[in-house]
């Protein structure tokens, strides 16, 4: 049996849902699970039914499609270790900034905010 939580079922961290408490290495999974969303198009356990997602999140193997980015797959692998003593952020988000998926970021000019983003959303404001 599961306990309710609030939130996102799907962004959960296996410790969380093992009552073990928040630490920041839950962002960092977290992180993980919203950078394989952006790339597949799913949260990498998902299931409409709850409780078989977090079945899922705490021992299903993390899967890839077959088109996914080495670099991608391999950050995904880090940051969705089940351990958090283990993934990628545990010894800070420096660890994460130095990961090869993020090699083009300007790291300094992106703080300054002297990036573009490559896309800008036409969002209309009062409608």
């Amino acid at each position: 049996m599961f306990l309710a939580f609030c939130g996102t079922p799907e962004y959960l961290a296996p410790e969380l849902l093992l009552g073990h408490g928040y630490t920041k290495t839950v962002d960092w999974w977290t992180l993980g699970v919203l950078l394989y969303e952006m790339l597949t198009g799913l949260p990498p356990f998902y299931d409409e039914n709850t409780n078989e997602m977090y079945r899922k999140i705490l021992q299903d193997p993390l899967q890839f499609p077959a088109d996914i980015d080495r670099d991608a797959k391999s950050i995904l692998i880090r940051l969705l270790d089940r351990d958090p003593e283990k993934r990628l952020g545990a010894n800070g988000a420096a660890e994460i900034k130095a990961n090869k998926f993020f090699e083009t970021v300007d790291w300094k000019r992106l703080l300054q905010k002297k990036i573009q983003p490559a896309f800008r959303p036409n969002v209309v404001c009062g409608e």
